[in-house]
């Protein structure tokens, strides 16, 4: 077995420092050429040496580790090359044991752009000591970046990069600011590729989404928590989706057995929603809605309560209360809970023991010490009432300093029951809807 020593970074093997400070791509300015040490050895001996060399084969550069010692004009060779680190060093006794068969050589190695991971490019390109992008969020063809404003000046050669590393991709964007319009749409420039390929397929467990990423929300980095929600639902229950964005949750959940009316006051989001639907086979699970969120809970809530009353929910899922209600619109979501103030009032004082109050799974951003126990009293301060049971969880973290959460907690009777005086009158209830604060 061979020894060796290793250095963290081996700056032979970074890209030319030409590249540094490159605003527009140049591929050819990455050329290079190194030479490395190299066991050479007869083929059929190729995959022992590697077995015994794993940990000291070149491994931070995408060309080939084992290469032909003759070239492709002389014929086949027998003889082969295995790359090895830099610093690669042999012992005396281990250069004692060394064979015609097997001995260390220089190889000669051209480099080039290819040769390269996105990290590696970017840290050559931009100004040393920079922070370098590495978190995508991919959405079909559709990379998504949040640049910082020192990256900002090499935006289009970032965006360049990861258009030629990421082969499906067509299309780089960055994310302008916060969410701050009342539709949940990023506000976002295209910084490299097809500006006009907006309209993107994705695919999630066992769904596909279609939607025009420029015109409707979708968070990528959500699907574990999608995941999470569903596995909550028993099939046969039915889910109040508040803010549905393209339906993912309540189309998931329809895929489960479950029934949803889904919500979005995004006109471009509930056109789609309204396709994925039919594109998934839910047509006769899920309505689709396009009103302001109050309106549409109070709405909904009344229809469903009457045909509870009246029996007609045994003709029909969708004419059953639902059990669920998710309301992901995580920076105001909160603010819309005093909808569920007195909502249930409707309901004869002999009918309530035995009628269901939905659970409500509220999604909102925190930060601070204790960001759960932030939301919880948020939470009560807005329903006027103690939650003695919930459950707060973290869903992702967003910055530093600030958590996305999820409280999950059944609707309490004191709530739902209250004198329907309590509640936000319509018309300030749309314009609390339209407030431009919303962050994603």
């Amino acid at each position: 077995t061979f020894t060796t020593f290793f250095k963290k970074t081996y700056s032979m093997l970074l890209p030319p420092s030409a590249v540094r400070g490159m605003k527009t791509l140049n591929k050819d300015l990455f050329m290079k050429t190194v030479r490395l040490p190299a066991i050479q050895m007869t083929r059929t001996r190729v995959h022992v040496i590697l077995q015994e060399l794993k940990n000291n084969i070149l491994d931070s550069l995408n060309v080939r580790r084992v290469m032909n010692v003759t070239s492709p004009e002389e014929g086949p060779s027998q003889q082969v090359a295995v790359l090895l680190k830099p610093d690669y060093k042999l012992s005396a006794q281990e250069e004692s044991s060394l064979t015609e068969d097997i001995k260390l050589i220089d190889r000669e190695v051209h480099l080039e752009f290819s040769s390269w991971d996105i990290r590696a490019l970017l840290s050559a390109i931009l100004p040393e000591n920079s922070v370098v992008p590495t978190a995508f969020e991919t959405a079909g063809h559709i990379v998504h970046v949040n640049l910082r404003d020192e990256q900002l000046p090499y935006k289009h050669v970032i965006g360049e990069v990861i258009l030629e590393k990421l082969a499906p991709i067509k299309t780089v964007v960055n994310k302008l600011g916060k969410i701050e319009n009342e539709f949940r749409v990023f506000d976002i420039e295209v910084i490299a590729g097809d500006k006009d390929a907006g309209v993107v397929t994705v695919k999630e467990q066992y769904c596909t989404f279609k939607l025009d990423y420029f015109k409707a929300f979708w968070n990528s980095r959500l699907q574990g928590e999608r995941k999470r929600i569903i596995e909550l639902f028993k099939p046969g229950e039915v889910i109040l989706d508040v803010f549905a964005g393209v339906g993912p949750f309540s189309i998931l959940a329809c895929k489960k057995q479950c029934f949803a009316h889904a919500n979005d006051l995004n006109p471009n989001c509930y056109k789609w929603m309204s396709e994925n639907v039919k594109l998934n086979r839910v047509v006769d699970r899920m309505e689709c809605y396009n009103l302001d969120a109050r309106v549409f809970i109070k709405q909904v809530s009344e229809q469903l309560i009457q045909s509870e009353l009246a029996g007609d929910s045994f003709a029909s899922k969708l004419k059953s209360m639902y059990s669920h209600v998710i309301m992901n619109l995580p920076g105001t979501a909160v603010d819309f809970l005093n909808a569920f103030i007195g909502l249930f009032s409707s309901v004869p004082q002999d009918k309530r023991d035995i009628f269901q109050l939905p659970t409500i799974h509220c999604y909102s951003f925190a930060s601070g010490e204790d960001p759960r126990r932030e939301v919880k009293q948020r939470v009560e301060g807005i329903l006027i009432s103690k939650l003695v049971t919930c459950d707060t969880s973290f869903v992702r973290q967003v910055s530093t300093n600030k958590e996305q959460v999820r409280i999950s907690f059944k609707l309490p009777p004191e709530v739902a029951y209250r004198h329907q005086q309590s509640q936000v009158s319509d018309v300030d209830s749309e314009q609390q809807q339209k407030k431009p604060k919303l962050e994603v």
